[in-house]
Parts: C-alpha cells; structure tokens; sequence
C-alpha cells in the first residue's frame, strides 16, 4: 500500500487502517508502525513529504488464502482509493 502525499506540506501524523478478514493477521511489515485489534490493522508512520509517497508492505497470514484480501481501509478516516 502507498499513502500518497500531493498536497504542498508535509503531511504528519497520519493513519491507515485496514480491516482483515475475521481470523486474519499481519506479519512482516515494513515502512510503518503497526498494532492489530481484532480485525483492524492500525499503521502509523514518518511524515510524507509534499508530493512524496511513502510505501507500506505487509503480508497477510490466514488459513484461507481465498479470502486474503483486505475487506476496507481508510486513511485518516477517508476511505482509502485502489483498494
């Protein structure tokens, strides 16, 4: 995942979060603070700086694979866009 900055500051303190599958969890991820509730992943992260990117990875670990993609995300509350 890519948190995309276009405006012309920086932008701090900002959140993900993604709902997983029930008996879903995150593993190795890179690019992000993180802590799991449940079925929300919360990520946290640096500034991105004005017209920067800053890339998430992290895999999902469940027992079936078929439901592996993420059911929602938002960013700082908005609805994520790509997913």
């Amino acid at each position: 995942m890519v948190v995309d900055n276009p405006g012309g500051t920086p932008a701090t303190g900002w959140t993900v979060v993604v709902t997983l599958p029930r008996g879903s969890s995150a593993a190795e991820v890179t690019g992000a603070d993180w802590r799991q509730d449940g079925q929300s992943v919360t990520f946290t992260g640096p500034a991105v700086a004005a017209g920067g990117t800053q890339a998430i990875r992290f895999d999902v670990r469940t027992a079936d694979p078929v439901t592996k993609a993420p059911q929602g995300c938002t960013v700082d509350e908005r609805p994520c866009a790509g997913l």
